[in-house]
């Protein structure tokens, strides 16, 4: 999926007078979002946009050596394989950072409430930079496919702190009723065909080109 074509370029082009931005990193938790920002103070514009899935809340800070070979680009293709082999190897011996927490109820807890934490500390800061804010949680292909609902914990945590967060989800079955379709939006579990960006960029775009105008 070329740039042009990713949901952020999407909501984009719907948003005349507007210069868009993509700050998206393969991998990265809610934390690593709000690291960014305001620790790195990293905060160049008008309107800062978060979309994040409800798993984003469960990764912690996400560190670049438990990753595959993303963060640069391999010399040539054995090199990319090896890589990848480790890291397959690693997982199947200590698990993913999701499995850490699977079975543990209090530390799924802990893990989702410092992330919405974070998230409140972004809110407030972007409001005091005079900075607009909208938060969207973006639907997996279980809950669009197949009914899933949105995770319970991350919807409450969410209300506990007052966090105002935009679920595409109803808006998205409703855009399209057709179950079959739906699902050739995805490409995997949560990432997009070009199907999909289309969709979710439309969408995004037209929530965002209303907000801005009414202001």
């Amino acid at each position: 999926v070329a740039d042009a074509q990713i949901f952020s370029s999407v909501a984009g082009g719907r948003l005349p007078g507007w210069q868009v931005g993509n700050g998206g990193v393969n991998a990265w938790g809610v934390e690593n979002l709000v690291g960014l920002i305001i620790d790195a103070d990293f905060s160049p514009a008008e309107v800062v946009v978060t979309c994040v899935l409800e798993g984003d809340f469960y990764r912690g800070l996400t560190r670049a050596p438990s990753m595959p070979l993303w963060t640069e680009k391999p010399h040539f293709a054995l090199q990319d394989l090896l890589m990848h082999s480790i890291w397959k190897a690693n997982i199947l011996r200590y698990g993913s950072a999701s499995d850490a927490v699977g079975l543990n109820e209090t530390h799924r807890d802990m893990i989702v409430d410092r992330a919405a934490r974070r998230l409140k500390e972004l809110d407030l800061y972007l409001k005091e930079q005079k900075v607009k804010h909208f938060l969207f949680i973006l639907p997996t292909r279980t809950q669009i496919v197949d009914g899933e609902l949105p995770d319970p914990r991350v919807e409450q945590i969410l209300k506990q702190y007052e966090i105002e967060a935009d679920y595409l989800l109803p808006k998205l079955l409703s855009s399209e009723p057709d179950g079959k379709n739906r699902g050739e939006w995805f490409h995997d579990e949560v990432h997009l065909e070009l199907s999909g960006h289309h969709e979710y960029g439309t969408l995004i775009g037209e929530i965002l080109f209303n907000a801005l105008s009414a202001n």
